[in-house]
């Protein structure tokens, strides 16, 4: 049968979060910033005993961007970018492209934003650029204050995994962006950024709500997003 309508008053907290996506966002732009927008969104929702999206922000920090026929005088073409990672210029487009193309999808709007272009030859002859990217990834929500705190585990209790297949790509994220420059091989840097689902999150998402929408009858007890860490992260 249908739910009653009805018009309760709920104590609601506000909730922001934040998080970066460097690595991958220099690697593959697009899938690297599109999951550090689903990461970041996840880490929202799994927020106590579930919360829920409301806004998001993104920002990006790059090297000098060379856009052809519009040099400009700081611009040094001696300077050398590691093989491995996008120019500048495809990730100030591609990254921005995946962050609002999965906020778009999910249902997220992105409501605000920065960009910062830096790439200088000091007086002293040191170079100060973003050679490794900024990709940055904030947002705003709110979560019913009976559902702060997480519950602790007991025995007899069910675990539950909501979500899509991970297949093989992403293995490997939390350690490759970890490691300094050029220590790993192109090819496992690329095989280990995520690639995003806004579209099986938004379905996850909607079961999340319909439990924290039940208010005291919430029936989760604690939750959490599986990231880099993959099971070792979550069921412990």
């Amino acid at each position: 049968s249908a739910s009653p309508y009805a018009t309760p008053t709920v104590d609601l907290d506000v909730l922001f979060t934040a998080e970066t996506h460097n690595f991958p966002s220099g690697v593959a732009p697009f899938p690297g910033a599109e999951t550090g927008t689903g990461g970041r969104i996840r880490d929202t929702a799994a927020t106590g005993t579930g919360s829920l999206v409301v806004a998001g922000t993104a920002g990006y920090a790059v090297g000098n961007l060379f856009i052809p026929g519009y040099e400009l005088p700081w611009e040094d073409p001696s300077f050398r970018y590691p093989t491995n990672l996008a120019s500048p210029l495809a990730i100030l487009i591609g990254a921005s492209n995946g962050a609002s193309d999965y906020g778009n999808k999910f249902g997220e709007p992105v409501i605000q934003g920065f960009t910062r272009v830096l790439g200088i030859r000091t007086p002293s002859g040191e170079r100060r650029e973003y050679v490794k990217p900024i990709m940055f990834s904030g947002g705003m929500g709110q979560m019913d204050h009976r559902h702060v705190a997480k519950g602790h585990a007991e025995k007899g209790l069910v675990v539950v995994k909501v979500g899509g297949p991970a297949y093989r790509i992403g293995l490997g994220g939390g350690a490759a962006s970890s490691m300094v420059q050029g220590d790993n091989r192109s090819e496992l840097d690329f095989n280990a950024v995520q690639r995003g689902d806004a579209e099986m999150a938004q379905k996850t998402y909607r079961v999340l709500r319909a439990c924290v929408e039940m208010g005291d009858s919430n029936p989760i007890v604690s939750i959490h997003d599986q990231g880099a860490g993959g099971n070792c992260n979550v069921v412990k």
